[in-house]
């Protein structure tokens, strides 16, 4: 069984991938949540790269048979939207993905 620690470092490993020097990833409450911010990046290409991660993630080789997926919300801030409007736009997107069968990107 994988530990937590190895599949968040394959998951850094993926995400730096496939982003850019400028892009940052945080952990985000309690669980196994992050939050991803693209600056100066459009919907459709954050969608392009939150892809990349999830596929990255879904066909990454561990040390075990136990398949790793992840369910991704991808949305762009509006002009004068608030932050918590914000996140809680993305949290419903990434329920959306959780409820609609796992390793799926909303956006």
């Amino acid at each position: 069984m994988l530990t937590a620690d190895e599949i968040l470092v394959k998951f850094a490993k993926i995400f730096q991938d496939s982003t850019r020097a400028s892009d940052i990833c945080v952990h985000w409450g309690g669980g196994e949540e992050f939050v991803a911010v693209l600056p100066k990046t459009t919907q459709n290409q954050a969608y392009e790269i939150a892809e990349r991660i999830r596929i990255g993630l879904q066909t990454s080789q561990f040390f075990s048979d136990e398949e790793i997926t992840c369910s991704i919300g991808v949305t762009q801030k509006k002009i004068s939207e608030k932050e918590i409007e914000l996140f809680d736009r993305v949290d419903y997107l990434m329920y959306k993905a959780k409820n609609l069968g796992r390793n799926i990107t909303c956006q």
